[in-house]
């Protein structure tokens, strides 16, 4: 996955908080799930 610093130019800043909250959401929704 890329991701860090390098990319930072290429993503928007709401894109680089967003998508992490989504995935650590979607992770703690699996958690539950099982």
């Amino acid at each position: 996955s890329r991701g860090g610093l390098l990319t930072f130019h290429d993503n928007k800043p709401e894109d680089l908080i967003a998508r992490p909250l989504a995935q650590y959401a979607r992770g703690l929704l699996g958690m539950g799930d099982q």
